[in-house]
């Protein structure tokens, strides 16, 4: 969890995070969303080709999934999120 925002990036394969608040996947590669699955319910924001790859692919519920283009931002809890 990155301290003082509740963010996790990146971590789905090492248990519960009891004080996460939203999940971050930076790409679609194994080694960033092992842990994802079909009974994933909470927030994931990804950018759309990772949404897709993870909704088809991992059949990750798209209603939990927020999708995020390059050089768009957004506030996530407070926090303003930049995607690159």
């Amino acid at each position: 969890v990155i301290p003082g925002t509740g963010f996790v990036v990146d971590g789905f394969k090492h248990g519960a995070h009891p004080e996460a608040r939203a999940f971050f996947l930076t790409h679609a590669h194994a080694d960033h969303y092992g842990g994802l699955s079909k009974s994933w319910a909470r927030p994931l924001y990804c950018s759309r080709v990772t949404a897709a790859v993870v909704c088809l692919k991992l059949g990750v519920d798209p209603r939990v999934v927020v999708p995020i283009d390059a050089g768009e931002t957004l506030e996530v809890h407070g926090v303003e999120v930049a995607a690159v």
